[in-house]
């Protein structure tokens, strides 16, 4: 659009950002995108120096500019810059008028404006890691309070109910003065579009919105008390690794310096509290995905479903009592639920059901307010829907943490990684691989005679090992990897669709439905994506809804010869779909038809 020459053409020289930033420059944490990283070293340039100006060209819904463009925004200062946001229907015009309007912003600032030195960005406490469980450390006099001290609140942001409410309890278990926030909500959502762009995902802005409205409800500066709020991590390429480094800056923006974040990351399954704490979340997060299954199978078969949610609500508090009592408490309370919802009056069996396995975004997926609508549509329509749980994401972890290990003996050899300590990081890995499982099939064998809980594949050796070859390879480590080859999984297994849910403009999400879309429907499975934003659906896509709602309903679970044929599947691998689209040759069958 000839951008660079609007500004010559008013005497201004333009500089190339990756021809001036410092490769050392200092930028705001856990940039995991390469441009992102020059864009931020250049920035930095552009500030130190007193005659040259930011011009900061995006384009819509870009994923990162979702945040670095706040990032540019404290770098910057005082100092102006330009945001030019385009896309298809971006006017020549328009773009004219923005650089001029620019150019004399910036000639009134040379003018007018003595710049204000740096401010240095640190909080007044930090997180100090140990092997079990962390101090909040003050910086000013270096005094530490252990996570478990009275002075020290622990908030958890929703991420589904049940799981949120039971990772409570597993806190408190340990002596941790806990918070799990509500739900979030569309009045809670706007309080963080009231002080965010409303360009980030809506996973940043939901919990965000629940953050800001429980300190509207609590003074988060009380002296002599801490409140630490978990918030996960990754090293990209999700948004999600910059929730905490937004999030940080903002609150100190707000004045909330008795506010502490603690970080938590995916590359080590979310550990960082040790193997004690760990243990107990693990417990929670199984209660949660398997309750949230049977309130759903409850509300399709109960023949009085009000009064059967009423009961599960009674039934799920005392699990919890029991949970927070202790290993045997918890079985108990276990033995009693499964015996009373096995006496509730049904109507069918969850066998005869259709089933449709919701993957995607690892929040949406499993946050009840941006899952919701989905559910209940299919619910109203008899189809199951089961929303994969926040344990498949810790076995994709813990996956990738097996991934990693491996690849680096591969690399380096058996004498080096025990050298380096690798193997002993394998072999504990062996043993939570172990634990986890017994944990959660115990918690399975005492529900699965309710005839509630519908099977899942989860088995991530296998899942991965097939989906990798026609999906995405496990070296890109996100949803991406295992939400398509979890729903192939699952269509081989008896579902009859799967639902992509994922947030507005969302990178992952895309990518799964650019890379499982097609290969369901050369098989002519049902597919649905789906991108939330934390509005109510409008009415085109609670018809998209409809029609794959309606097509599940139809659905046959297929043979195994509904699969390609050799020569249909290298027709698709050489880039003919046409081809591969025909009907079976002469004396074979035909593939994707009824």
């Amino acid at each position: 659009m000839g951008i660079p020459r609007k500004f010559t053409s008013q005497g201004v020289t333009v500089v190339p950002f990756d021809m001036i930033f410092d490769d050392a420059a200092e930028i705001p944490p856990n940039n995991y995108w390469f441009y992102g990283q020059q864009d931020m070293k250049a920035v930095r340039k552009v500030r130190s120096v007193p005659n040259l100006y930011l011009s900061y060209i995006s384009n819509f819904s870009c994923a990162p500019d979702s945040f670095l463009l706040h990032y540019v925004r404290w770098l910057m200062g005082q100092k102006p810059y330009l945001v030019l946001e385009i896309d298809s229907h971006t006017a020549d015009a328009g773009l004219d008028t923005r650089v001029e309007a620019f150019l004399d912003i910036v000639e009134s600032y040379r003018r007018n404006v003595t710049p204000a030195p740096e401010k240095p960005f640190q909080r007044c406490y930090y997180v100090a890691l140990k092997d079990e469980f962390c101090d909040v450390v003050d910086r000013e006099t270096g005094a530490r309070w252990d996570v478990r001290d009275p002075r020290v609140h622990l908030v958890w942001p929703s991420m589904g109910d049940l799981s949120t409410e039971a990772t409570d309890v597993a806190a408190k278990r340990q002596g941790i003065v806990s918070t799990h926030l509500p739900l979030p909500d569309v009045h809670s959502t706007q309080l963080a579009r009231n002080v965010a762009s409303g360009k980030e995902c809506i996973p940043a802005l939901l919990v965000l919105g629940s953050i800001l409205k429980y300190f509207g409800e609590h003074r988060p500066n009380v002296p002599g008390e801490v409140h630490l709020v978990f918030v996960p991590s990754t090293l990209g390429p999700c948004r999600t690794g910059q929730y905490f480094v937004f999030f940080d800056r903002l609150f100190e923006e707000m004045g909330w310096e008795n506010v502490v974040l603690l970080v938590a990351n995916a590359e080590n399954s979310y550990r960082e509290l040790g193997a004690t704490f760990s243990q107990d979340v693990w417990r929670a997060l199984v209660l949660g995905d398997y309750f949230a299954d049977i309130r759903n199978s409850l509300k399709l078969l109960a023949r009085d479903p009000a009064s059967a949610l009423l009961l599960f609500d009674e039934l799920w508090q005392d699990v919890l009592r029991g949970f927070q009592e202790g290993p045997k408490a918890l079985d108990q309370a276990l033995k009693v639920a499964a015996d009373r919802l096995s006496a509730v009056p049904r109507k069918g069996r969850l066998e005869d059901l259709k089933k449709v396995l919701v993957v995607g975004e690892i929040y949406v997926r499993r946050d009840n307010f941006s899952v919701q609508e989905l559910s209940e549509m299919l619910i109203a329509r008899g189809i199951y829907p089961k929303v994969t749980g926040v344990t498949e994401w810790f076995h994709y972890t813990d996956f990738a943490r097996k991934f990693i290990m491996e690849g680096k003996r591969r690399r380096e050899g058996w004498l080096r990684t025990l050298l380096d300590g690798g193997l002993k990081d394998e072999a504990i890995y062996l043993v939570e691989k172990i634990w986890k499982h017994v944990v959660e099939e115990r918690i399975a064998a005492a529900l699965r005679p309710t005839g509630l809980i519908p099977h899942v594949p989860h088995d991530m050796d296998v899942i991965i090992g097939k989906g990798h070859k026609e999906f995405v390879d496990p070296e890109l480590e996100s949803e991406a990897t295992v939400s398509p080859a979890v729903g192939a999984a699952a269509m081989r297994e008896g579902y009859s669709g799967v639902a992509i849910i994922a947030p507005f403009g969302c990178l992952p999400g895309r990518l799964i439905e650019g890379v499982y879309a097609p290969w369901a429907k050369a098989r002519d499975y049902p597919v649905l994506a789906l991108e939330n934003d934390g509005q109510t659906y409008p009415p085109n896509i609670v018809s998209r809804i409809e029609v794959f709602a309606h097509n599940v309903l139809r659905f046959e679970t297929l043979p195994h010869s509904r699969e390609p044929q050799l020569w249909q599947r290298l027709a698709e691998r050489a880039g003919l779909p046409g081809l591969s689209g025909l009907p079976g040759l002469p004396g074979l069958p035909m593939f994707g038809g009824r």
